[in-house]
């Protein structure tokens, strides 16, 4: 199991770490990032559930959501 910071887990997914941490806010989350481990005042992501995530919001075409296999 391979943790991540919130500024390697965006490098992954090539985003904004303040989008990961927007995804976070409970006050305005439309759609929900990956699941995240809080220790303490620090957050982590594991890098198999970055991977589940991704496939679970894969989208087929237009309007599809989330990908279903």
């Amino acid at each position: 199991m391979e943790l991540l910071n919130t500024e390697e887990a965006a490098r992954l997914l090539r985003i904004k770490a303040q989008t990961l941490e927007a995804m976070r806010s409970t006050k305005k989350r439309r759609r929900p990032g990956p699941p995240y481990v809080k220790v303490g005042r620090k957050v982590f992501y594991r890098r198999d559930h970055i991977m589940q995530w991704i496939d679970e919001n894969t989208h087929r075409n237009w309007g599809e959501y989330p990908a279903s296999d």
